[in-house]
């Protein structure tokens, strides 16, 4: 493998299919669109973990019914907050805002946000739910997705797997929440980290990663090809 041409990415983002998946009377996973989100409520508080883009958004929105959310982006990149706009945020909060581990108190939860550096990106934010054991990895993890990895964000594939693996040791998750993929066991990580890792690895061989990872692409933006070159050349 190995390119020396440029991929060329659609200027309209494809989006999956999005639905509300309700946890509890308090809490809902937002999935599809450009990214998973998560909705914790607070009487008549509530707050937004990511908020999607395009039309994702919009319909997230609606769900809403009016409401003027918080709002926890665990990056600034457009899948994660491009429909921002959409919404009156009582406050938001970015990888900008946070420079040490906090907790928010909200209603029957503890929130924790966790600053994160030198994974996918040069910063990021992972948010976890204590009381539910909810762990939101943001673009670190996609779960059964070829990810959306872009060299000029800031990559280091050696730090991202160990950062992955000290987050779930240190948290102890019940659920990771991926940025694609299924909400999963928190076992289900170690099949991404073998896909960091086996990419990274100059031995092994392209024809095994394709064997191995034959997972859906986000359609015209991520491929096994793509991935195998920009983590082999880190």
């Amino acid at each position: 493998m190995g390119t020396t041409v440029d991929y060329v990415k659609p200027e309209k983002r494809p989006l999956w299919p999005s639905h509300v998946h309700d946890v509890d009377q308090s809490f809902s996973y937002f999935l599809g669109g450009s990214g998973n989100c998560g909705v914790l409520k607070n009487g008549k508080e509530t707050l937004l973990i990511n908020c999607n883009s395009g039309v994702a958004s919009q319909k997230l929105k609606d769900n809403l019914s009016g409401q003027t959310p918080t709002l926890i982006a665990t990056s600034t990149f457009p899948d994660y907050i491009g429909g921002a706009n959409e919404f009156s945020f009582t406050k938001i909060i970015t990888p900008r805002d946070v420079s040490e581990t906090i907790e928010i108190q909200w209603g029957d939860e503890t929130v924790v946000i966790e600053p994160v550096e030198a994974t996918f990106s040069e910063k990021d934010i992972v948010v976890y739910l204590k009381n539910r054991k909810v762990l939101f990895l943001g673009g670190l993890f996609y779960n059964g997705i070829h990810p959306i990895i872009d060299s000029q964000r800031g990559l280091n594939p050696k730090n991202w797997v160990e950062t992955l693996q000290a987050l779930v040791k240190k948290y102890q998750p019940s659920h990771l929440v991926p940025h694609e993929g299924d909400v999963c066991e928190a076992k289900k990580l170690q099949g991404f980290v073998d896909y960091l890792q086996s990419l990274s690895d100059s031995a092994v061989e392209f024809s095994l990663c394709r064997e191995k990872f034959d997972w859906p692409e986000i359609p015209g933006y991520t491929s096994l090809e793509e991935n195998f070159d920009l983590l082999r050349n880190r």
